[in-house]
């Protein structure tokens, strides 16, 4: 065998397997270098992500706050501008005060001097209220006087009532018409008329309609529903022969009264 051949392949081998060690190493030293640089940065990329999501969280927060901030700002603006509204409308309230506190002391003052002036004249009141209490006491004296005489003036209409019937009864009645002819009256009410001193259409027309209503009234609870509103009416056109204009107001009436 020839070493001088195998020597220089041995040494060629063992440089090269020495040679693919060292570059494995130093391969694998540089990987570990890289992963470590790796990781270093992902760590550093973590760490600045981290410190990204706090500062965007708190921009948030901070833009929360401005806004916040803002709403406060324009709340705090509006009672501003009331405070500085009710300002103005209590100062124009308090001029109004004091205009409206000058005119009170002017009429105080007025009202004052109209005071001394009464004082002054309490005797001349004095006197004056002496004779308003005589003038009452006396217009009652005369009120009391009067009620008498208006009773005395009631009993002599009482005493010229009868009288007057009773010169009725002795008078010698006038020609009766039939005043059944007038819308309401019948036999009866003819009959009550006539004892109340009414017999003609000329006196049934000038009739005063309470007395007519007072001759029914009296002749009882069968009578007081008749209404002799229209009888004087209708006793006038037949004692003035307007036969025509009294079947015309006739035709309107029912029973003696408007229908």
């Amino acid at each position: 065998m020839n070493w001088c051949i195998l020597i220089p392949i041995i040494i060629s081998l063992v440089s090269a397997l020495l040679g693919g060690l060292i570059g494995c190493m130093i391969c694998r030293r540089k990987a570990e270098e890289k992963e470590n640089s790796y990781n270093a940065s992902a760590n550093l990329h973590n760490a600045w992500e981290g410190k990204y999501n706090d500062l965007y969280a708190s921009h948030q927060t901070l833009l929360g706050d401005l806004k916040n901030c803002k709403n406060e700002n324009a709340a705090i603006k509006s009672e501003l501008e009331a405070a500085i509204h009710s300002k103005t409308r209590m100062e124009t309230d308090l001029n109004t005060c004091k205009a409206a506190k000058s005119e009170l002391e002017a009429e105080i003052a007025k009202l004052k001097g109209k005071l001394l002036e009464l004082e002054e004249n309490g005797k001349g009141l004095s006197i004056i209220q002496g004779d308003l209490t005589a003038c009452m006491s006396s217009k009652s004296e005369l009120e009391a006087e009067v009620a008498k005489l208006k009773g005395k003036l009631s009993e002599c209409g009482e005493n010229v009532n009868g009288l007057s019937l009773q010169l009725a009864a002795f008078a010698t009645p006038p020609e009766p018409d039939d005043l059944k002819i007038v819308e309401g009256i019948g036999p009866k009410i003819e009959e009550l008329l006539n004892k109340g001193g009414i017999y003609t259409f000329k006196q049934l027309a000038d009739a005063p309609i309470e007395r007519l209503q007072r001759i029914l009234d009296e002749a009882g609870p069968r009578f007081q529903m008749h209404n002799p509103g229209t009888w004087p009416e209708q006793s006038r056109l037949c004692y003035e022969g307007k036969w025509d204009e009294l079947k015309k107001l006739q035709d309107e009436l029912k029973g003696g009264r408007p229908d």
